[in-house]
C-alpha cells in the first residue's frame, strides 16, 4: 500500500513580508498602543452627520476600520479624508497615500499602482514638504503593486531608485524602511529566478543592520534569514541551508514577539523537511522541538506549523516502521484539530488519517485501516476546497487496494471506478495523479477477476487520457498501464 501524505513541502517564503506600512501624520503606523481610544474617537465621530465631518473624523474612522480588519471601508474613509473640506494639502497626500496602501492590501493593485504613481507626481519639487520617509512610502507602495501585478523588472527598478536616494539616510525612520524596500527586493529576484541576487540582498540586509537591530528592523534581519535559508536550498546549497536556519533559530529564538516566534517555528520546520528524507531521527528532533515551543500557542499561523510537524512526525514514525508511534501521534492530531473549521487545519487532520490508515494496513489490520478510510470519506466527501478533495480520491484508492489484499475483488472494483467517476474531470494535478494511478489498479482488479476486456479498456483509457501528461508522475502510470496491457495480453495468448 502506498504510503499517503508522505511528506508536506517546506514553508514557502512570505510574498509580502514587507508590505508598505500606513502612517498618521509623520507615524508611518497604525495606530496601535491606544486603540480603544481610537475606537472612541471613531465613535464620536459616527455620532455626527457626515456632512459636518472633517479630516481628523475621516482619518479615525478609517483607522478604526482597518485596526478591525474592515479594509474595504477603510479605503473609503481615506479617500473621504482626501476631499475633506478643511483638508491641507499635506493631509490629502497622507490620507491618498495610506488609500493606496489599503488598496495593495486589498490586492486591487491596479488602483494602487495609479494611485502611487499620481502621488509621486505631486511630489516632483516637494511643494508638499513631504517627509524622506514618506517618499519612500509612496515609492514602496508602487514597487509592491508592479511586482503583484507580475512587473517584476519594473518593481525592482523602482526599488533600486529609492534605495539609490535613499539608501544611505541617516533618519532613523527611512533606515528602518530600506530594510523592508530590502526585503521586497529580494522577492523580486526570487520571482525572476535570480536566486544568487537574491543571496546578496539578504546578505546586504543582514550586514547592514545586524543581529543588534532594533524595532521593524530586527523583524526584517530575521525574515531575511529565513528567506535566505529557503533559497539556498533552491540553489541544492543544503549546507548553508541549514546553518542559515540554526543560526535564525539561535539568534531569534528566545525573542517573544509573535514575527520572531513565526520565523524560528518556520525554521524549525523547514529543517525537520530538508533533512527528513536522510536523518529521520534527527527530524524528529526538529519537529518536537517546535511542538514543545508551540503547542500552546494561540495565533492562527503558529497553530499550523505545529500541525504541520506532527503530521510529518507521524510519516517519519511510519518510515521508520514504529507503527503503534505513529498511530499516536495521528490520533493527537485528530483530536486536536480533527473539527477545527479552518481548512489548513482539516487539511492536517485528513493527512493524520491517511498516515494512520499507512500503519494499520502494515501492521496488518487491513478491516482497521479501511475504517479509517471510511472515517476520511465520512468527513470530507462534500468538501469543496481541492485540498481536501484530494485526500477523498486518496482515501477511496486506498480503500480499493485493502478490499483486493482482503480478496474482496468486486468491492475493489466498485471502489476504484469510483474514484474515476468522481474526480476524472479534476485539473488539480495532485488529485488527476491520484486517478491515474486508481484506474491502473482498477485494470490489476479486474485481471484478477478474469474480466480481461474490461481490463484491457482500463489500460487504453489510461494511455489515451494521460499520454500526453508532461507530470513524470502521470507518465508513470502510462508505463504501468502500458505494462498491464502487455502482461494481459500476454495471458490471453
Amino acid at each position: 500500500m502506498l504510503e499517503i501524505a508522505r511528506e508536506q513541502a517546506p514553508v514557502a517564503k512570505d510574498d509580502a513580508p514587507s508590505s508598505p506600512r500606513l502612517i498618521e501624520a509623520d507615524v508611518m503606523q497604525v495606530p496601535g498602543p491606544d486603540l480603544a481610544a481610537l475606537r472612541r474617537a471613531a465613535e464620536s465621530a459616527r455620532r455626527k452627520p457626515e456632512s459636518e465631518y472633517g479630516v481628523n473624523d475621516w482619518i479615525e474612522r478609517a483607522f478604526a476600520a482597518f485596526s478591525d480588519n474592515r479594509l474595504e471601508l477603510a479605503a473609503v474613509y481615506f479617500g473621504e479624508a482626501s476631499t475633506a473640506r478643511d483638508a491641507s494639502p499635506s493631509d490629502v497626500f497622507q490620507a491618498l497615500l495610506n488609500r493606496a496602501i489599503v488598496l495593495n492590501r486589498l490586492e486591487r493593485y491596479a488602483e494602487a499602482l495609479e494611485l502611487s504613481n499620481d502621488l509621486i507626481g505631486r511630489l516632483r519639487g516637494n511643494q508638499l514638504g513631504a517627509s524622506d520617509s514618506q517618499n519612500v512610502l509612496v515609492r514602496s507602495s508602487k514597487g509592491y503593486a508592479l511586482s503583484e501585478l507580475g512587473r517584476y523588472e519594473e518593481a525592482r527598478s523602482t526599488y533600486d531608485e529609492i534605495l539609490e536616494e535613499f539608501g544611505e539616510s541617516a533618519d532613523p525612520e527611512v533606515h528602518t524602511l530600506i530594510a523592508a524596500v530590502l526585503l521586497n527586493k529580494g522577492l523580486v529576484y526570487d520571482r525572476l529566478g535570480r536566486s544568487e541576487d537574491e543571496v546578496e540582498v539578504y546578505n546586504e540586509i543582514i550586514s547592514r543592520y545586524g543581529f543588534e537591530a532594533e524595532g521593524e528592523a530586527r523583524e526584517d534581519v530575521a525574515r531575511a534569514l529565513l528567506n535566505q535559508a529557503i533559497t539556498f536550498g533552491q540553489l541544492q546549497k543544503f549546507d548553508q541551508e541549514l546553518e542559515a536556519y540554526d543560526l535564525l533559530i539561535r539568534r531569534f529564538g528566545a525573542e517573544d514577539g509573535l514575527i520572531f516566534r513565526e520565523q524560528v517555528a518556520f525554521a524549525l520546520y523547514n529543517k525537520g523537511v530538508a533533512i527528513q528524507r536522510t536523518l529521520p531521527e534527527q527530524a524528529i528532533v526538529m519537529y518536537d522541538e517546535l511542538i514543545h515551543r508551540f503547542a500552546s500557542a494561540p495565533e492562527f499561523a503558529l497553530r499550523v506549523q505545529v500541525a504541520k510537524a506532527l503530521v510529518n512526525k507521524a510519516f517519519l514514525l511510519n518510515s521508520l516502521e514504529r507503527w503503534p508511534e505513529a498511530m499516536a501521534v495521528c490520533d493527537d492530531i485528530l483530536v486536536t484539530y480533527g473539527f477545527a473549521e479552518e481548512v489548513e487545519m482539516r487539511e492536517q487532520a485528513a493527512k493524520a488519517l491517511m498516515n494512520k490508515a499507512t500503519a494499520l494496513s502494515e501492521l496488518g489490520r487491513l478491516d482497521d485501516a479501511i475504517a479509517v478510510d471510511d472515517e476520511t470519506l465520512s468527513r470530507y466527501a462534500r468538501a469543496q476546497e481541492v485540498e481536501l478533495r484530494g485526500h477523498v480520491a486518496s482515501a477511496l484508492r486506498d480503500k480499493g487496494i485493502l478490499l483486493e489484499r482482503l480478496g474482496r475483488t468486486e468491492e475493489a472494483i466498485r471502489v476504484l471506478a469510483e474514484v474515476d467517476s468522481l474526480f476524472g474531470n479534476e485539473i488539480d494535478l495532485d488529485i488527476r495523479l491520484e486517478v491515474a494511478e486508481a484506474l491502473v489498479d482498477l485494470g490489476h482488479a479486474l485481471g484478477s477477476a478474469g474480466r480481461h476486456d474490461e481490463e484491457l479498456s482500463i489500460y487504453d483509457k489510461v494511455i489515451s487520457r494521460y499520454s500526453t501528461a508532461v507530470d513524470e508522475g502521470i507518465q508513470t502510470q502510462v508505463l504501468r498501464a502500458l505494462a498491464g496491457k502487455t502482461a494481459a495480453i500476454g495471458r490471453l495468448g
